[in-house]
């Protein structure tokens, strides 16, 4: 998995013990180095929580691949129905950047949905580009794969308490704010995200690069 996908996944629900360290202390359950029986010193505190994170970028990974294996796609292919989903008309090249997938690999997972009834491809205005679109049955599943995507998530938040949440999504924002280099990686890291919910300002990737 891409780098800047196992963080972007990671950073989905955080509805593991971990997020509880962001709680105020009085009046909730909160971790802490004493009821955790762990020792957070030096080295030991910073590896901890990189192995916490790591850990949970593999099991949201899984999470995620489970709701596509439901509906036969991989990760590539999901991603490339994803983006022309989003961005209707979306020539190969996009397609691969976003999915993060080789020119070659972009051309198979279009060949793969076009074959399946999802997208169809057809030639642009210039009549040298092609272009690629959701079919009525691919945009169907595209929004199923979003509310099944954002009802998992929000099953895993339903952990955290309205404090804790409010944190996560400071902090979340800090992190994914970090990770995009320009517009094509900011795509990227969004691609299976849910764009009618983050727009404008509220998306620190977007926001992150010019």
């Amino acid at each position: 998995m891409h780098h800047s996908e196992q963080l972007a996944v990671a950073l989905w629900p955080f509805g593991m013990r971990t997020v509880n360290m962001l709680a105020e202390p009085a009046g909730e359950s909160t971790l802490t180095p004493e009821n955790n029986g762990s020792r957070y010193e030096g080295r030991n505190r910073e590896g901890h929580a990189a192995n916490l994170l790591g850990a949970l970028a593999i099991a949201c990974g899984d999470l995620q691949r489970e709701l596509l294996d439901a509906h036969g796609l991989d990760a590539g292919t999901g991603a490339a129905l994803m983006c022309v989903h989003t961005r209707a008309g979306s020539n190969i090249g996009e397609i691969g950047q976003t999915a993060d997938l080789t020119h070659s690999g972009a051309v198979r997972a279009a060949s793969r949905l076009e074959w399946l009834g999802l997208v169809r491809r057809r030639h642009g205005s210039d009549r040298r580009t092609v272009e690629v679109h959701c079919t009525r049955t691919g945009t169907t599943l595209a929004r199923k794969l979003l509310k099944g995507r954002r009802r998992s998530l929000e099953s895993l938040l339903e952990q955290l308490t309205t404090t804790e949440k409010d944190r996560f999504r400071v902090i979340a924002a800090k992190l994914l704010a970090g990770l995009p280099s320009d517009r094509a990686a900011a795509w990227r890291i969004c691609r299976f995200c849910d764009h009618g919910v983050c727009t404008g300002e509220d998306c620190p990737v977007g926001s992150a690069v010019p």
